[in-house]
């Protein structure tokens, strides 16, 4: 369960349905809403902390609704995915956001998923490896700093040579070391991504032209060493742009 949910952490990096809902109907109607008042509270907080760091969400949110990703009963017959974690907005409505969680609320893992998923809430078009990154550095340093422990993620991350939510992770970890204002400016350079329709990625060049020549430089041998790893995943699933002046 530890490895799947691991690779399961999607934020809307794939989506979880390929047809519309019957008319009237939003996906997340067909999924266990997540009644614990211990969720709901830790997700304010670190929506709070997160906005802090990173700035405002790109829309206003209205309301963000938690999910299992578990069919409902009445909906076991439809063949939508499961034990999923992500994040997407309501279509047609002002501002509802839904985040789905792919374990149950008593999980030690818990804690960890919605964290990051919290700071897809900002952006949920946004689906970019160097954001991923983000979202898992943020729910580690959150979940420690409130609890003493990440729930095993770090230990995991830190052990997984080239998954990419690991790589990603330690990436935006050594950026946030040597640069972590710059960091935090990341999310300033979001861009249309240009191979599919709706998504946004990082101008990864454009927030590099941003820094000092000497931050530059720091961060750049923060990225290299993940690039590889990265590049290598389906760019219709995550975005990932290799800094220019690597010439790739």
């Amino acid at each position: 369960m530890l490895l799947a949910t691991l690779f399961l952490m999607v934020n809307g990096c794939v989506t979880f349905h390929d047809t519309e809902p019957p008319a009237g109907v939003a996906w997340h109607s067909f999924y266990e809403p997540i009644d614990s008042p211990a969720l709901r509270s830790f997700m304010e907080a670190s929506l709070q902390e997160a906005t802090a760091l990173l700035g405002d969400p790109s829309e206003p949110i209205m309301e963000v609704k938690l999910r299992r990703s578990r069919k409902r009963p009445a909906w076991r017959h439809l063949r939508i995915a499961e034990d999923f974690s992500l994040t997407e907005r309501v279509p047609n409505t002002s501002g509802d956001v839904v985040i789905y969680l792919g374990v149950d609320a008593d999980s030690d893992e818990v804690w960890f998923l919605l964290a990051h998923e919290v700071v897809h809430v900002l952006n949920p078009e946004v689906k970019d490896w160097y954001m991923e990154g983000l979202a898992s550095y943020f729910a580690i340093t959150f979940c420690e700093a409130r609890f003493g422990s990440s729930g095993g993620w770090r230990m995991r991350f830190e052990n997984m040579e080239n998954e990419p939510y690991a790589c990603s992770y330690r990436m935006m970890r050594a950026v946030a070391e040597v640069a972590p204002e710059a960091m935090r400016r990341m999310v300033d350079f979001v861009v249309a991504d240009e191979t599919r329709l709706d998504w946004q990625r990082i101008d990864v060049n454009g927030w590099l032209a941003s820094m000092s020549v000497e931050e530059r430089k720091l961060v750049l041998e923060k990225i290299k060493p993940y690039v590889k790893q990265l590049v290598a995943r389906p760019a219709d699933k995550v975005a990932f742009t290799v800094p220019d002046v690597f010439g790739w």
